[in-house]
């Protein structure tokens, strides 16, 4: 004669499939639909601007290349001083556009190119990959949870 036992489930798995459906859905919100303090904390693009009007002299990178924070990228001659500018990169990052070629006229605050910053590249895709993992780790707890109950 077989016995029958009368055991219970815990809730754990519906405790853990709650947690990570939240973690989940807030890594969702930060990685694709960042908020505006999200977005000036991790910019996902960072314009390197002239700072004077002037005559661009010679560009130093290209696209697709790496720079670190502080390298010189272009030259610039001012139009009303004889000293020339260096302008360099505010972030280390990847050059995702350059707007300007050799001998361009610039005023002040043209975009000269366009940066990709590595730890806000870093960031997001840290997002993005946490919450695929935690949803998809709170569907299995949900499912056991469903079958064990």
């Amino acid at each position: 004669m077989a016995r029958k036992f009368d055991v219970y489930g815990t809730k754990d798995f519906m405790f853990w499939a709650i947690i990570l459906a939240a973690w989940g859905l807030w890594c969702v919100k930060d990685g694709w639909f960042p908020s505006e303090s999200t977005l000036e904390r991790h910019p996902p693009q960072v314009p390197i601007t002239a700072e004077a009007p002037g005559l661009i002299t010679e560009i130093l990178i290209r696209t697709d290349q790496t720079v670190a924070e502080g390298q010189v990228v272009a030259r610039l001659a001012p139009s009303r001083t004889n000293a020339p500018v260096m302008l360099k990169a505010p972030v280390r990052g990847d050059v995702l556009l350059v707007s300007v070629t050799k001998n361009s006229e610039v005023k002040r605050g043209d975009p000269i190119a366009v940066l990709i910053p590595q730890l806000s590249a870093s960031y997001y895709s840290f997002n993005r990959s946490s919450a695929f993992l935690s949803l998809l780790g709170a569907a299995v707890c949900a499912f056991i949870h469903r079958t064990v109950r």
